[in-house]
């Protein structure tokens, strides 16, 4: 998202004043400080405006696409499995607690 902001929105015209440049490179620099462009950071942003509705007609490559759909399948499995390891948990304290009981 940042690189189109750059590249569209806050891209530099022969028009501009040379305060305009330096506005929009102020910008710039303070969005790319700000929302590094890899990491977990990242990722998340990236999965944030995947799945957000407004964003339903903006390009995504490929690649993004397969990446982002990999992040939601393995988060999916790890919930599953924790949830799965939970109920075991709560099931298995239950019948002790009842065997201990009876």
């Amino acid at each position: 998202m940042i690189q189109l902001i750059e590249s569209h929105i806050l891209k530099e015209d022969q028009d501009d004043t040379p305060l305009t440049k330096d506005i929009k490179r102020s910008i710039i620099a303070d969005l790319v400080s700000r929302y590094p462009s890899n990491g977990e950071m990242f990722e998340m942003l990236q999965l944030a405006t995947f799945l957000d509705p407004r964003f339903k007609c903006k390009p995504f490559s490929e690649s993004i696409i397969a990446s982002i759909k990999e992040a939601i399948i393995q988060a999916s499995i790890s919930t599953n499995v924790a949830s799965s390891v939970t109920q075991s948990s709560s099931v298995s304290t239950s019948v002790i607690v009842s065997s201990s009981v009876a």
